[in-house]
């Protein structure tokens, strides 16, 4: 049982209530901190708010600004100790094929908004619980292993994690612990169409190990542990 005694956490990026955000969220408000949620419609959020007890607010990820007054939003409800940024955005194509403003959008929400979302996140932590808080970021495992059309979406992703592991270093000594969850492909809103194609699923499952996909629960339990004061 993982012991949990944390009052206060921050998840971004719900876009559906099939994601990883989703699952994670629910399984914090299980183990009892108050929960600010943000993404971007917020139809969406209010109504996941409403179902599981939290506070919806609008955040573009990309903007200091709003990161900001997320955080700040953050501070009206209690001392900040576990923020998750589960923002993502999905891109595939080979890259001459890639456009200049969408290369900058992918890169936006994925390293921008990752380095944004560490800074105002730690300082949140700093100025209300003071020690031992936790940030997790969810990526992919195509951050590490290369596949052809995803240099966009892998490419940026692989840069934030090296900023993570920077952070990492930053922030230790002020007890916050800074990590990335990398799960490999799984059945997802956002990777849901990918699942159409014939053979798709049955090629990724045969070059892994455990013989199944990552589950959503795999991601939600690594995050739980991350967050917990377990992994202090």
């Amino acid at each position: 049982m993982i012991g949990f005694d944390a009052k206060l956490a921050a998840v971004i990026g719900l876009s559906s209530g099939h994601s990883f955000a989703a699952v994670i969220l629910r399984r914090l408000a299980n183990a009892g901190p108050g929960l600010i949620i943000a993404g971007h419609r917020q139809e969406k959020l209010d109504s996941f708010a409403a179902d599981i007890g939290a506070v919806a607010k609008t955040c573009d990820i990309t903007a200091a600004i709003s990161v900001h007054d997320l955080f700040e939003t953050a501070a009206e409800h209690g001392s900040l100790q576990i923020a998750v940024n589960a923002a993502g955005i999905n891109h595939a194509a080979p890259i001459r094929k890639l456009d200049a403003d969408v290369i900058r959008k992918v890169v936006d929400v994925h390293f921008l908004g990752t380095l944004l979302f560490i800074k105002h996140a730690a300082a949140a932590i700093i100025r209300g619980a003071g020690n031992c808080g936790s940030i997790v970021s969810i990526s992919t495992l195509t951050a590490t292993v290369a596949g052809e059309g995803l240099a966009l979406y892998a490419g940026s992703k692989a840069g934030a994690h090296h900023a993570i592991r920077v952070a990492a270093l930053e922030n230790g000594r002020a007890a916050i612990r800074v990590n990335t969850i990398a799960p490999g492909l799984s059945r997802t809103a956002m990777s849901e169409q990918y699942f159409a194609y014939p053979g798709f699923e049955s090629a990724f499952v045969a070059e892994t190990p455990l013989g199944r996909l990552a589950r959503d629960a795999d991601v939600a339990d690594a995050a739980m542990w991350l967050a917990s004061a377990q992994s202090c």
